[in-house]
C-alpha cells in the first residue's frame, strides 16, 4: 500500500493505491482472493462534505475475476450518493443514502450488459461457452425507509444466444418486500420452448 494524505485549510485531500490477499480454510478452492485498488478525494475540515473515487482495478481468486469498475461517492448534507462509473461495461449502479430522512435505496440499471464477460468463471464451473454472449438488460432496485420493511423491484430481461440451444429470452418482473413476492412475468420463450 501507498498514498497520500494533504491537510490544509479547506479539509483532507488522500490517494491511496493499494493491494490485498484473502484467504481462508473455508474458501480454500476460490482462494485467495486478491484485489488491487485506489481511491482519492477530499473532505472539508467540518466532516460535512466530501468525495471520493473508488477504483477496483482487479478482484479475482482462483475461479473468477471480475472486471475493472469504479465508483463516484459525495457526502452533501448529510446524503451518501455512490454511483458507478461506465467504464467497458453498460451498467449503472446508484446507491442513495439520507441520513437524516433514515432512506436507503439500491438501483442498478443495465442495457445489454454481458454479465459473463464482466465475471468471467473458470471453465471448471461448467459454465457453457455459448453463454458468453448472453446480454441483460433492464432494473432492479432495493428500498428501506426508516422502520418499515425493505422493498424491491426485478425487471430483467436476458437475451440467450442462438448457440445455446437455440437462444432465446428470460423475462422476470417481480416486486416484493421481506415477506412477499409479487410475480408479474416470469417465463422463458425461444424457438425450441
Amino acid at each position: 500500500s501507498n498514498g497520500t494524505a494533504t491537510v490544509g485549510t479547506t479539509g483532507v485531500g488522500f490517494d491511496i493505491t493499494s493491494s490485498t490477499s484473502y484467504t481462508r480454510d473455508s474458501i480454500a478452492e476460490y482462494g485467495p482472493i486478491t484485489a488491487s485498488f485506489s481511491a482519492n478525494g477530499a473532505i472539508d475540515t467540518e466532516l460535512e462534505n466530501g468525495s471520493a473515487t473508488f477504483t477496483m482495478d482487479s478482484l479475482s481468486g482462483s475461479r473468477f475475476s471480475l472486471s475493472r469498475f469504479s465508483l463516484v461517492t459525495s457526502y452533501r448534507n448529510g446524503v451518501v450518493q455512490v454511483n458507478s462509473v461506465q467504464d467497458l461495461q453498460p451498467v449503472q449502479i446508484a446507491l442513495n443514502w439520507n441520513i437524516p430522512e433514515d432512506t436507503l435505496s439500491v438501483l442498478l440499471e443495465c442495457d445489454r450488459l454481458f454479465p459473463l464477460r464482466w465475471i468471467t468463471l473458470d471453465d471448471s464451473l461448467g459454465i457453457p461457452e455459448s453463454l458468453k454472449n448472453t446480454t441483460v438488460s433492464g432494473t432492479a432496485g432495493l428500498s428501506i425507509a426508516g422502520d418499515d420493511v425493505p422493498s424491491y423491484t426485478v425487471d430483467l430481461i436476458a437475451d440467450v444466444p442462438e448457440s445455446f440451444h437455440g437462444g432465446g429470452r428470460a423475462t422476470i418482473l417481480v416486486d416484493g418486500d421481506d415477506t412477499t413476492v409479487y410475480s408479474h412475468t416470469l417465463g422463458f420463450s425461444g424457438p425450441r420452448y
